[in-house]
């Protein structure tokens, strides 16, 4: 889970410094928002405490992919509408829409991904 005011840092269980572009291991962000819609629906995954929509800020080492990006380093730079109390609690904005991203350009001074 992300503590609000820090960072989330990934580890990967293999060892070695995350993201590694022969793993899957990274902090994950899509490209598209009807992939992150998918997200939000999801699995079943056994630790998830809840799930919200929002545009995320990626850095340290980061990988480009088809679909996305991962990371080393995430936080939440915005979020939906939906999550307007979790948006307060992260310091961060609420965002009215989800956009959609084409490239690893930074486009915000908060947000790089």
């Amino acid at each position: 889970m992300w503590e609000p005011g820090r960072p989330l840092a990934a580890v990967c269980p293999h060892g070695h410094t995350a993201p590694d572009p022969a793993c899957a291991c990274g902090i994950y962000a899509v490209r598209e928002p009807d992939g992150a819609r998918r997200y939000l629906l999801g699995r079943d995954d056994l630790h998830v405490v809840g799930r919200v929509l929002g545009q995320v800020a990626l850095w340290g080492k980061v990988v480009e992919a088809q679909l996305g990006w991962r990371a080393s380093r995430a936080y939440p730079a915005s979020l939906e509408p939906a999550a307007a109390e979790i948006a307060r609690l992260y310091g961060v904005p609420v965002c009215p829409t989800i956009p959609t991203w084409r490239s690893f350009e930074p486009r915000l001074a908060s947000s790089t991904a």
